[in-house]
């Protein structure tokens, strides 16, 4: 099946400029996405232009491209690949199953496009303004520290994205993450090569393990803290 799949995205490919997104709307997993997105207020762009000509707004139109982008960032902890190579994440087989997976919970499909709308709200409203560039270059990578830093691990499942309570990536936190994320950018070069290489990602890895580190440390003293004082009474 997936080797048909393959030859007919080639063959398609070759002939004509038809969507790799297009040859895979028609999957069970899209119309589960759709169902759902429908149930949350969002609207699921399978079939091309549907909801934009029924006149839903473009900010609920969420695309298969752009939640590949989402799930690459923030599932599979890859957004240097969400920045670089919008239009082929799907393009594989292997690929595609590990962010259109069947064992996946479809809720995380939409926490993971809330947190990242939150994310490019803030962008577009930070100090100093952004260039629509850097928040290109940093929008994905803000995802994936603030799903990080909820989870408080460096490395998680992706249904365990669904547990993240969306009231607490306030409008503080993620200035927050905005100002982390960035200085990790400008000190790399702030260009759009740095955001898509892996040094950028290793770099703010570095940076959750700290805050994690710090995290679990403060836990710690409080446990020991609570003990002793319930072995005082």
């Amino acid at each position: 099946m997936k080797k048909s799949r393959l030859k007919i995205i080639k063959a398609t490919n070759s002939q004509t400029s038809v969507p790799i997104a297009s040859l895979r709307a028609t999957d069970e997993i899209h119309l589960n996405i759709e169902d759902y997105f429908l149930s949350q207020g969002l609207y699921y762009d399978r079939r091309k232009n549907y909801y934009k000509n029924l006149g839903k707004s473009a900010d609920q139109i969420i695309s298969i491209p752009y939640l590949s982008q989402i799930i690459t960032a923030i599932a599979l902890r890859e957004p240097n690949n969400s920045r670089a190579r919008p239009s082929t994440l799907i393009k594989n087989d292997e690929e595609y199953m590990k962010i259109f997976s069947k064992e996946y919970d479809v809720d995380i499909y939409t926490r993971g496009v809330q947190i990242q709308k939150l994310v490019e709200t803030s962008l577009k409203t930070f100090s100093p303004e952004l260039s629509t560039s850097q928040i290109g270059d940093l929008k994905f990578h803000v995802a994936m520290f603030l799903v990080a830093d909820a989870l408080k691990k460096l490395t998680y499942g992706p249904n365990e994205i669904k547990n993240i309570d969306i009231s607490l990536i306030t409008p503080e936190k993620i200035t927050q993450t905005i100002t982390t994320v960035k200085e990790i950018y400008d000190s790399l070069g702030s260009t759009n090569k740095v955001a898509k290489s892996q040094d950028f990602v290793t770099a703010i890895f570095g940076k959750l393990g700290e805050i994690i580190a710090e995290h679990r440390e403060f836990l710690k003293k409080q446990s020991l803290a609570s003990k002793k004082d319930s072995e005082s009474k």
